[in-house]
């Protein structure tokens, strides 16, 4: 193999992998402290991703951000085409060991170069069966089945793994032939960063009312709709404000709008803070923290609360019940249900005690599983067998 360019020069022995996510914001908010750690336990990690904010790019100095133009959903033929061709120069000129692609469209993007590639390692994380496979309207049509035969197609490369967050996940990709189980590993999430002070912190306080915060992007399908029902159901309680988190995201077909949400904020319960660039000072503000979602990889927002030892409630679905456990860290209800969903929230809000029983709990189950140390001694671990092969 020729040498990579010089901007890609590799003066070690550094296993070099190629992250390649679709939004630069992404890879600020999910996989930076991933790839930061990886990087001083001995591995050479760099990423391909659709630059929007510059402030994304310099704050993370010790990994370097090479622009490729992803487009979230089903953009034209052409500019994936262009965009895949990108991928391809970029491969050429790093020369990856691996290349770790986050999410359905990278994924995708990267086919042509799995099979110019053939033995660079290409591994296809799947961190959430997202919206096409979620809705569906978006089930039915050309796209889905589209994306089904690409996804398969690539399962069948020698040179592929998958990679998931859950078990429901990795039984749903073999089920549908999108992995098969010798190429691939579950890990759970990207690890997140553990507070030493929380355990001090958990329990009840003095403020009133309570703070149920739903932190996410505005998608139908993380629930805010069911969310707000609920949250009418329990208008009549003075103990508690429904505050949603989170910015609009136009290039989702489930986002809401702006206007919809400004109408969910003027009823009496209801707020709607916004994107918020603090998000500690949020979990802070929250006393209950909730995700009704209809299906997560493994959620950060819910993986966040509980380092702070808040307690949970949110859907029994893939992803969220691997941190939401029943009776444990929360309670868990039947996904697009309020008045189940309003319920849960009310047991909580009426008794201070389980609040900080479950808090305690999910403070417990984020130290002994999710931690950034136990993944990325996972990631690592993985990463140097595929080297291996």
């Amino acid at each position: 193999m020729t040498e990579p360019d010089p901007e890609f020069k590799n003066h070690g022995e550094k296993l070099k992998v190629l992250m390649l996510v679709t939004e630069d914001w992404y890879f600020q908010s999910h996989r930076a402290d991933l790839a930061n750690t990886l990087m001083g336990t001995g591995f050479d990690i760099f990423v391909g991703a659709n630059i929007n904010n510059l402030e994304a790019v310099t704050h993370n100095r010790s990994v370097r951000i090479t622009h490729i133009p992803f487009r979230r959903g089903a953009g034209s033929m052409l500019h994936d085409i262009r965009t895949s061709l990108s991928v391809v120069n970029l491969i050429r000129r790093s020369k990856p060991d691996i290349v770790h692609s986050v999410a359905i469209k990278p994924i995708i993007i990267s086919l042509v170069s799995i099979f110019l590639f053939p033995r660079i390692k290409f591994v296809n994380a799947f961190s959430g069966m997202g919206y096409i496979f979620t809705s569906d309207s978006a089930r039915s049509g050309a796209y889905f089945r589209l994306v089904r035969f690409l996804l398969r197609l690539i399962a069948k490369r020698r040179n592929c793994w998958a990679l998931v967050q859950n078990t429901d996940d990795a039984e749903f990709l073999t089920s549908n032939k999108f992995s098969f189980p010798d190429r691939s590993r579950l890990i759970a999430g990207s690890g997140i960063k553990l507070r030493p002070e929380a355990a001090n912190n958990v329990g009840d306080n003095a403020r009133r009312p309570l703070n149920i915060v739903l932190p996410a992007r505005m998608l139908r399908d993380k629930g805010v709709e069911e969310f707000v029902e609920a949250a009418k159901h329990l208008a009549s309680n003075n103990s508690c404000v429904f505050v949603l988190v989170g910015g609009v995201d136009p290039e989702n077909p489930a986002s809401l709008t702006e206007s919809e949400l400004k109408e969910f904020a003027a009823r009496p319960n209801v707020q709607w803070w916004g994107k918020q660039k603090d998000m500690d000072a949020v979990y802070r503000q929250a006393d209950i923290v909730c995700l009704p979602s209809y299906r997560e990889g493994l959620p950060k927002a819910l993986l966040e609360a509980a380092t702070y030892g808040i307690p949970l409630v949110s859907t029994d679905v893939p992803g969220c019940r691997e941190i939401c456990v029943q009776g444990v860290s929360g309670l868990l209800v039947a996904p697009k249900d309020p008045t189940a969903l309003a319920c849960a929230l009310a047991n909580l809000v009426d008794d201070s005690a389980l609040r900080e029983q479950y808090g305690r709990g999910a403070l417990r189950l984020v130290q002994e599983k999710f931690s950034l140390d136990k993944i990325v001694a996972q990631t690592s671990a993985f990463y140097h067998e595929l080297a291996g092969c």
